[in-house]
C-alpha cells in the first residue's frame, strides 16, 4: 500500500497553524480572520504570555476570571477590528453589548480557523458550580488524499 499525502505538519509548535479556506464559517465571516486579531482576542482573555508575547498553551480560565482582567471591556475595545470580519447582521448579534458568554462565542468563533478550541467543564467549589474553559490545539492532522491500494500480484 502507497500513500502520499498533500499536508504537513508545522515545523514547530510555535509556528502558527494555517488556516485554510474550509475551516473557516463563509455564513459567519465576510473574511478569513487574521492570525494578529485571533492573538489579540486571546491577549484579552489573558492567555497570551507577558514576557513572551507567545499564546500559553492549555490556558484555562472561568467568568470570574474574565470579570477580573475585565475581558468585555477589552473586547468592547476591539469591536470596529471585529467588526471587520462579521456579516453585518452577524456583527448586530455577537458585538452589541458584549457579555461574558458572548465574549466566549466570538473567542470560539475565531481561534477555529487556527485549529484552536474551547474545552468547557463544570466544575465544584465550596458547594458552588462554575465552568472551566480551557484553549487547546488540535493536533495537525495529516490527511491522505491519493491512496493506492494494490490488492494481488
Amino acid at each position: 500500500m502507497i500513500l502520499r499525502s498533500h499536508k504537513s505538519p508545522p515545523s514547530s509548535p510555535s509556528q502558527p497553524l494555517i488556516h485554510d479556506d474550509s475551516e473557516y464559517d463563509k455564513q459567519l465571516f465576510r473574511k478569513i480572520p487574521t492570525y494578529e486579531t485571533m492573538r489579540n482576542i486571546l491577549e484579552a482573555f489573558g492567555s497570551v504570555s507577558k514576557t513572551t508575547g507567545d499564546i500559553l498553551p492549555e490556558y484555562s480560565f472561568t467568568k470570574r476570571d474574565m470579570r477580573i482582567q475585565q475581558t468585555c471591556a477589552k473586547l468592547t475595545e476591539l469591536r470596529s477590528e471585529l467588526e471587520e470580519y462579521y456579516h453585518v447582521s452577524k456583527a448586530h448579534v455577537y458585538l452589541d453589548c458584549i457579555t461574558e458568554s458572548k465574549a466566549i462565542t466570538i473567542l470560539r468563533h475565531f481561534i477555529r480557523p487556527f485549529h484552536f478550541y474551547l474545552l468547557s467543564k463544570e466544575r465544584y467549589s465550596s458547594g458552588v458550580k462554575y465552568t472551566c474553559y480551557t484553549l487547546c490545539q488540535r493536533r495537525p492532522i495529516v490527511t491522505n488524499t491519493n491512496v493506492v491500494v494494490k490488492i494481488g500480484g
